[in-house]
Formats: structure tokens, C-alpha cells, sequence
């Protein structure tokens, strides 16, 4: 950190999600504060607008955590049939998947023990499509590898 004026390096990894909380001294005191940077356990989005984009036929892997879930986007570039891949790559834990355009679902689908789930929907050119990814239970985390084609 630099004394003078107040900053600091912070180093930060890709796909990886942070919270920054920067606290005041004390009741009265605004000159001094402390600065706590955390990791948030989950490297897609933690929320719709957050989402996580994917590109087609990329393999994208993630880390679940029972308490959140993850969230990726995909813009459609041409009408057709689309796949969804959820590869669990975990023992004891089930994931579910599903995908909406708007407030339309378009499919759901999970993926238990070292298996994968593979659902497909029609989707149109223009079409921004959210992919929500959870855990089936509160303790079972694991790690996830999720995947999108065209038919």
C-alpha cells in the first residue's frame, strides 16, 4: 500500500468473481479505514445481470456452491435448434440447468453423478438466451463444465 495516497495492487484472477468491502475507522473517524478484498465462490454470474457469456462450442468450466447460482448468457445468431451440456464432473452432487429467453423457459434439465445432461430448444436470431445453473441440495458443491451448439 502507499501511504501518501491511499492505494494498493490488487491481483485479481479471470473468470473469478470479487467483493471489495472498504470499512471507516471508527463511529467518528473518517480518515482512517480498512480495505478486505473476497473471493465470491462461484466464477460465472451471480445473478441475471451479471451473467457470464458463452460462446458456441466452447467449453467453459465452473465451480458450484450450494448457496449461489450461476448464471450465463448467449446471443443466438441464427434460427435453428440449440444444445445445452452440463457435464458433472462431481461425485455427490446434482446440478440443474435450465433456460429462458424473457420470462419463457425453454428447457430444464440435470446432470447427476460424473454424467451429463444435454437438453435442446428452438431459438430465434437476435435472441439473448439465460442459462441458470444450481445445486440440487445445500451442501453439494461441485465443479461443472457446460457447453452450447447448434443442431
Amino acid at each position: 500500500a502507499d501511504d501518501e495516497y491511499d492505494s494498493c495492487d490488487l491481483y485479481l484472477e479471470a473468470n473469478t468473481q470479487y467483493f471489495i468491502k472498504i470499512t471507516l475507522g471508527g463511529r467518528f473517524d473518517t480518515s482512517d479505514y480498512t480495505l478486505s478484498v473476497s473471493e465470491i465462490p462461484c466464477d460465472a454470474g451471480i445473478d441475471k445481470d451479471s451473467a457470464a457469456e458463452l460462446a458456441f462450442g466452447v467449453r467453459y468450466t465452473a465451480a458450484l456452491n450450494s448457496a449461489l447460482s450461476d448464471w450465463f448468457v448467449f446471443n443466438v445468431p441464427e434460427n435453428g435448434k440449440y444444445t445445452v451440456t452440463v457435464h458433472n464432473i462431481d461425485v455427490g452432487c446434482t446440478i440443474n440447468f435450465s433456460a429462458t429467453k424473457g420470462n419463457a423457459s425453454l428447457c430444464s434439465g440435470w446432470a447427476k453423478n460424473e454424467d451429463s445432461g444435454v437438453r435442446t430448444f428452438n431459438a430465434e436470431a437476435g435472441d439473448s438466451v439465460y442459462l441458470e445453473i444450481e445445486s440440487n441440495g445445500s451442501e453439494a458443491n461441485g465443479t461443472y463444465i457446460i457447453e452450447i451448439g447448434i443442431e
